[in-house]
């Protein structure tokens, strides 16, 4: 790094490889172009400046061999670089980069994003699709790629960082080098974008029941839903809007190296009355096809008016210039189906929903709408288990069959519901036949449903792990503060070790899960059940992913004789986040006091409540429900897992 007198410090880039796969929809495009590859603001700091006021530039040198001559290659942000050239760049090094103090092409006034673009292979814009493909030593010397050198100026000092740009035929764009979260898209919702077809290009609107509409929000440019109060207690109302499969993120930019996060900006308006109890709650969901689930439950509404105080720390602000954001991560099991179909506008890549939640609240009334929806890509090395925090003995936890134990008596449950139709809410069981849930101290927790004959009521078995592995009337000081519990700017890896000897083609949905803040805030993936629907896209993907015999997860640790399966990851975002209450003015003690105010990590049974002092711990479990499969076979599902280790982790949240 170059540096003159006192400049702002540009910290190591990552390289950038610029691909054309992401563009090639049944035409090899080669339209090699790289949009957001990373955020300016992540990699710079300066004491005595506004890093967002700060002028970014760049250089490039001379052609690499077998090419050779002084020739531009790329645009940033559509600019071309201040110099090019080799000798060019040299001697403005020696000149103490005085033509980048105030560069001409200022990239940081385009966008906050770096955006590159080939313009050697695919000139414009506008574009002139497709564009001839790459061959020869071109080919071969943008594949060996140059090395670019970007400046950063406050107006009277200026400091430079070199790093390498590729372009690669047929390939993804990449970064790496370093922990960026890479955008693959970013809806605001300027236009409508709305499309009754799912086959079309945008969001497509859809109701599991109950009196909801949605609609675009053309005045406050969002997607909105509107729930009529139902009034009555025993139905629920369920609706949202997800992507179409032309704004599916490929799963070929994720692969086994990268996680996914959706990032989702949401408000509420219209409640009558305008109270916290009134909002409707919110799910937000990753999901491969219809075979596997991640979600976000933002389960803010209790019946019960202290709850519903403290919950409201969590809902979406009223303020549509302000709405909060809600962070999901999603981890997908990597199996051969989802990698054969890894091109854009493939099936295995990952679509995003948000929706309206409500189940059994017959007041509930208004709208939720989406501002702004993001999604795209963090290399998984981030939250890799040595990467983790160590600092403290409160950030991990790891069990084997000896902490999944029924402690209290009340931790597993099995049961049925009966009688449910269209959207009203059938009633729980716990009569004969049941499933059940088994404990053995060798081999860990079983849930079974497998035996029960085909019904038209849907069975049930749960087993809720405690975050301390003794009975909670047991638990002293040094158990408080030895759990894990969820604290500002951090993420949480949850992992569970599932197998089955069951074939994975018969198993009905089996799901884990892990949640804070009592029952408000509660990540969830939902794998299968094996026959979803009758599409042979779903059928592939759960059979592959669900654990039993034949199962295709490549992460299987030691597995048991005459069983398959392997890990299955949770990523856990904190509640107590500032994003999610941009309307309230003030640190977290303020945006949220009282989830703020509960004992954090480290920190023993000081509250004044049981309530209170478990607030912050992570509590984490797995169901099986047999079945909600809507396929033709769904008759042949029937649940069999065991659960027999699990894992809890703890991360700093990623910059995004």
């Amino acid at each position: 790094m170059s540096a003159f007198a006192v400049a702002p410090t540009i910290f190591d880039l990552p390289s950038v490889q610029i691909g054309d796969a992401e563009d090639n929809v049944g035409t090899d495009n080669n339209l090699f172009q790289f949009t957001n590859a990373f955020k300016f603001d992540d990699y710079v700091s300066d004491s005595d400046s506004t890093i967002s006021q700060l002028k970014w530039s760049f250089d490039e040198p001379d052609q690499t061999a077998p090419l050779s001559g002084t020739v531009a290659w790329f645009t940033v942000n559509g600019m071309a670089a201040e110099l090019v050239g080799t000798t060019n760049i040299a001697n403005e090094a020696t000149a103490g980069g005085v033509n980048h103090i105030n560069p001409i092409r200022e990239l940081r006034s385009v966008s906050q994003y770096a955006s590159f673009r080939d313009i050697v292979f695919s000139f414009g814009p506008p574009n002139t699709l497709p564009y001839a493909s790459p061959t020869g030593n071109p080919q071969i010397a943008h594949a060996a790629g140059k090395v670019v050198r970007f400046y950063v100026s406050d107006g009277t000092n200026v400091s430079s960082k070199d790093t390498l740009v590729t372009t690669v035929d047929n390939a993804f764009d990449a970064i790496s080098g370093g922990f960026t979260f890479k955008i693959s898209s970013d809806d605001g919702f300027t236009t409508n974008i709305t499309n009754t077809n799912s086959a079309g290009p945008g969001w497509f609107y859809s109701s599991s029941g109950g009196t909801n509409a949605g609609a675009y929000d053309a005045a406050n440019t969002a997607l909105r839903i509107n729930q009529t109060a139902t009034g009555n207690a025993n139905q629920f109302n369920v609706s949202g809007w997800t992507t179409t499969l032309s704004d599916w993120l490929p799963y070929g930019m994720v692969g086994s190296t990268n996680v996914v996060r959706g990032k989702f900006w949401v408000f509420a308006s219209g409640q009558s009355p305008n109270t916290a109890n009134i909002v409707p709650d919110l799910r937000l969901k990753l999901q491969n096809a219809s075979a596997v689930a991640c979600e976000l439950e933002v389960l803010a509404r209790n019946a019960n008016a202290t709850e519903d105080t403290r919950g409201a720390e969590l809902q979406p602000s009223s303020n549509a210039s302000l709405p909060s954001l809600y962070r999901l991560d999603y981890d997908p099991v990597d199996v051969p189906y989802l990698a054969s179909n890894g091109a854009s506008q493939g099936f295995g890549g990952i679509t995003r929903t948000f929706e309206a939640y409500n189940i059994g609240f017959p007041a509930v009334n208004g709208n939720l709408s989406l501002a702004q929806s993001v999604i795209g890509v963090y290399p998984a090395a981030y939250i890799a288990d040595g990467a983790a925090l160590t600092d403290q003995p409160y950030r991990t936890y790891i069990t084997g069959p000896t902490g999944l134990q029924n402690f209290n008596g009340t931790d597993y449950n099995a049961y049925k519901v009966s009688g449910g139709s269209g959207n009203t809410l059938g009633s729980v069981l716990t009569t004969p036949p049941i499933p059940t849930v088994t404990y053995n101290g060798s081999t860990g927790v079983t849930l079974d449903s497998s035996a029960l004959a085909d019904s038209t009521d849907i069975y049930v078995a749960s087993a809720d792990f405690s975050p301390i592995p003794k009975a909670g009337a047991n638990w002293v000081t040094s158990d408080y503060q030895g759990a894990v519990k969820v604290d500002v700017n951090q993420q949480y890896k949850i992992r569970f070790h599932l197998v089955s000897s069951r074939n994975s083609n018969l198993q009905s949905q089996i799901r884990v899960r892990a949640r804070s803040d009592r029952f408000a805030w509660a990540v969830k993936q939902e794998f299968g059940g094996a026959y979803p629907t009758n599409s042979s896209i779903n059928t592939s993907i759960a059979a592959q992913t669900l654990p039993g015999i034949n199962c295709l997860n490549p992460d299987t640790g030691t597995l048991p004789g005459g069983t398959d399966g392997g890990w299955y990851t949770v990523i856990l975002h904190t509640p107590l986040s500032a994003d999610i209450r941009p309307d309230v003015a003030g640190p977290i003690t303020t945006k949220m006091p009282f989830l703020s105010s509960c004992p954090g990590p480290g920190v023993g049974n000081t509250a004044g409540t049981a309530n209170e002092n478990i607030r912050r711990m992570i509590f984490f479990g797995m169901d099986i429900v047999d079945s909600f499969s809507s396929g033709a076979n769904k008759n042949l599902e029937g649940g069999n897992v065991t659960c027999d280790q699990v894992e809890i982790r703890t991360y700093n949240l990623l910059p995004d």
